[in-house]
């Protein structure tokens, strides 16, 4: 009985981690940062995923892909290397019906060097 249960719950495991990695690779939702912008090609490469399971995705972007910014539509050009960005997919998985900007990109502050006074 007890070796039935141990199989049984390595087979749900197995399944579940198996559709976790299947689903991180497959359409859906992507919450990351924009590495990448090519205004050529209508295309973006942004992280997905958080620390060891993080991957960089190519996401193709068109004019029907609706780009928002602090609750207003902006072009494909606003957007900036460094953004945070929450991207739906749409049906063919690769091209974004919606970018988020959830937070812009954030300026590093570096502190006044410090000068002798004379």
């Amino acid at each position: 009985m007890l070796k039935m249960l141990s199989i049984i719950a390595a087979i749900v495991c197995t399944a579940a981690l198996t559709g976790i990695a299947f689903a991180s690779h497959k359409g859906g939702k992507h919450f990351g940062e924009i590495v990448s912008i090519d205004a050529t090609a209508s295309q973006i490469v942004a992280t997905s995923g958080k620390g060891e399971e993080s991957e960089n995705i190519t996401i193709d972007v068109n004019a029907e892909t609706k780009i928002i910014k602090t609750g207003k539509t902006i072009t494909f050009a606003d957007l900036v290397v460094g953004d945070k960005v929450k991207v739906r997919l749409s049906s063919d998985n690769k091209t974004a019906g919606s970018i988020i900007v959830m937070r812009e990109k954030t300026e590093t502050y570096s502190a006044p060097s410090a000068s002798p006074t004379p």
